[in-house]
């Protein structure tokens, strides 16, 4: 099993024992001078061709547009995508997603785990939170599961036992990947997609049912695997409220959650599809939510019951969908690959289809104040107008 799509594109310093990781409960955390050794923590490279570069996601900080991509690429405009600046990043891994739930605190998080924050607007962005961090969560839940399974098979029914004692084994091998992964330096896997209600509480989601929370805007990030309904680890994708109390998260294999708690509690939905689902839209309509779903070949969900039940919509295109936004006007809008553009007035009811002639996979899109689209994947920035048919002339 192995992150596809979305989750590869937007996918040592040395010994470090498990004994220093755990400190009177605390997580080891790498100190300025790891960081900087790391070469994962090499600043990004500044370079001439932002505009061109593979970018996976895009978000607005009030008027300004921020992107992320590879190598540690973070650009923003504040004109509406007609020009851009690089801003400075202390990481050169591969950025797949951002989010900025006021127009000055932002956060972006990608491969080897990392966690980066701005609160500048985008300007500049600091390490918040590495793969060795989650390394060292993953072996403390790990061997607090294995003790918690061995206290359970002391006090079980015979009949009970087998399945602890296979509980107990899985929870084994995963406190040897979590060691490895400390002696490695850090977790390889990457965090695809990030959400925050707030400038304090906020989710990270990836790889290998990676989900972790805060609620003090990042200065602690907690691992929350065990709340989740996901045996099998399954990759987190994307996640989505329209008022920051109903959450839904979707994911490989048809995955997908709610939490009517603002995160607290997640209960896990009856799928649709067996298919990954890359993205989840919670949309304002009425006194409820529509809730639309979206991910490999051009499949679409719609459900207005908070995703107790789904309707699928048919749609003349079977291009993996991977990104989509509501904008300034209501209008839905999502992207996908060989340059599809499907765009809905109806809230998700029926869609029109745009193939444009670039062909290019787009991994997200924003709108603009005036309906135009900034759109973003393989070939970088792409300004288009509101229904995605022809390139937005610049000003």
């Amino acid at each position: 099993m192995q992150p596809n799509s979305k989750a590869i594109n937007r996918m040592a310093c040395g010994l470090v024992t498990v004994a220093s990781l755990l400190v009177a409960g605390t997580v080891y955390a790498q100190s300025d001078a790891e960081v900087r050794t790391d070469f994962r923590y090499l600043p990004a490279v500044k370079t001439h061709w932002i505009k061109r570069a593979l970018l996976l996601d895009i978000a607005r900080a009030n008027g300004r547009l921020v992107a992320v991509g590879e190598r540690g690429i973070i650009i923003h405009s504040d004109d509406d995508g007609s020009s851009w600046v690089q801003a400075d990043v202390p990481v050169s891994v591969t950025l797949t997603a951002v989010n900025f739930p006021s127009p000055q605190m932002g956060w972006a998080v990608g491969h080897e785990g990392t966690i980066l924050h701005s609160s500048d607007g985008g300007t500049s962005w600091s390490v918040q939170f590495t793969g060795l961090q989650i390394a060292g969560q993953e072996v403390a839940y790990a061997e607090s599961l294995i003790a918690k399974t061995e206290q359970q098979i002391e006090t079980a029914e015979e009949s009970e036992i087998e399945e602890l004692e296979f509980a107990l084994e899985e929870a084994g091998y995963a406190l040897d990947d979590a060691m490895v992964a400390v002696e490695a330096g850090g977790t390889a896997n990457p965090l695809l997609d990030v959400w925050f209600a707030d400038e304090k509480s906020g989710f990270a989601v990836g790889a290998y049912g990676l989900i972790f929370s805060t609620d003090d805007g990042g200065e602690n990030w907690k691992i929350r695997s065990s709340d989740l309904d996901n045996p099998d680890k399954y990759h987190y994708y994307s996640m989505a409220s329209a008022n920051g109390q109903t959450l839904y998260l979707s994911g490989e294999a048809g995955m997908l959650f709610r939490s009517d708690d603002a995160g607290a509690t997640w209960i896990r939905l009856e799928s649709p599809y067996e298919g990954s689902l890359f993205g989840v839209i919670a949309m304002p309509n009425g006194s409820t939510a529509r809730v639309l779903s979206f991910g490999l070949r051009g499949n679409i969900f719609v459900s207005d019951d908070m995703g107790e039940t789904w309707e699928k919509r048919s749609v003349a295109s079977q291009n993996t969908l991977m990104g989509g936004v509501i904008s300034p006007g209501g209008r839905l809008v999502l992207v996908g690959r060989s340059g599809a553009v499907l765009s809905s007035d109806d809230a998700g009811e029926t869609f029109s289809i745009v193939i444009r002639e670039d062909r290019s996979p787009y991994s997200a899109v924003i709108a603009n104040p005036d309906e135009s689209l900034v759109l973003v994947g393989e070939g970088g920035i792409h300004r288009a107008t509101p229904d995605g048919s022809a390139e937005e002339q610049e000003q």
